[in-house]
Parts: C-alpha cells; structure tokens; sequence
C-alpha cells in the first residue's frame, strides 16, 4: 500500500475509470459495483436460459433460436438473419437448425427469392412446445423484472443497446493490447 501521504495523489486501488461522470470524489467504488451485479445479473439470466431450455428439452442456443422465430413477424426468417440477431455465426445457425429440424420444432426450406439462402420457421410441434412454455417463461421473467416500469425497461433497453454499441471497440482495445 502507498505511503499514507502519498494516498491523495495515488488514490488505492487505482480507478478502473477516468471518465469524470463516473467517479465518486475520484474513486470507482460505485462503478466497479455496477460492473459486479452487471456480471452477476449476466450470469442469472444464463442460468434462467439454462434452465428454460432444458424445461423445452433443447440447449440454450437452441431456445434462443426458438424463441427468435417465435417473434418473427413473417414466420421465415433467413438463417443469416437469425445469426447477426443472436450475435453468432451463420455455420452455427445451420448446425443448431439442422438440430432443430431433426427434433422436429423447426422447418427449413429454400428461400425462393435466394437459391443460396435458406430460410427457418417453426413447426407446429415447436409453437406448441413454446405455447406448453409460456406461462413459466412469463412467470419467470415477470418475477425477475418485477422492479421495472414500464419507462424504466425502455430506458433499460436503451442503455444496454448503448452498452453493446461500445463493447466491440472495448474489445478491440484488448486485442490490441
């Protein structure tokens, strides 16, 4: 530990942030606390995808899948599209599918406006499957939003929306490093 007169110019721990706005008298204390539920609320919601898939009798990313198509307005959705929306590759999309499809929850076809493409959608096994699911899902995740308003969740979304804009520079500051 620094000298004791030494502490004011060489704050201890160092500050993990040098932006002004999110300092506290000069110390991160608060920042750093964020950053740990941040991390924490992260590893819940893994943990509730977890087990809502396993509830569903899929894995995880599959359950993403599922859930995507669910709420796509046309009922098809291009396997290229579904990879940017979940943030995974296209190669990754079609192994899981073809998963998928063998289980029977989903469909797969030739986009008839791309011969290269190919297009998802669910079966009625797999609507079924997510209907048999939505009163835990909304349970669950009414439970786990329960402090939210209606403004608060909207300004939540922005934020994250904020957040992961930013994650691919932060990410590219560590590669570099």
């Amino acid at each position: 530990m620094p000298p004791q007169s030494n502490r004011k110019a060489n704050p201890w721990p160092p500050p993990t942030v040098s932006r002004s706005q999110l300092l506290e008298s000069g110390r991160d204390d608060g920042f750093r606390s964020l950053v740990d539920d941040m991390v924490r609320f992260g590893a819940v919601l893994q943990t509730i995808r977890e087990k809502l898939a396993r509830h569903m009798g899929v894995t995880p990313p599959q359950y993403s899948m599922l859930m995507h198509l669910a709420r796509c307005e046309t009922g098809d959705l291009a396997t290229s599209r579904l990879a940017v929306a979940l943030g995974v590759t296209v190669a990754f999309v079609v192994t899981e599918s073809n998963k998928l499809s063998a289980l029977g929850l989903i469909e797969r076809m030739r986009n008839p406006k791309d011969a290269r493409s190919v297009l998802l959608r669910l079966t009625d096994l797999g609507r079924r499957k997510i209907g048999d699911a939505a009163p835990l899902i909304s349970q669950v995740n009414d439970r786990l939003f329960a402090p939210l308003t209606r403004d608060k969740m909207r300004m939540l979304a922005q934020t994250n929306a904020a957040l992961l804009a930013c994650a691919e520079g932060a990410i590219a500051l560590l590669n570099d490093a």
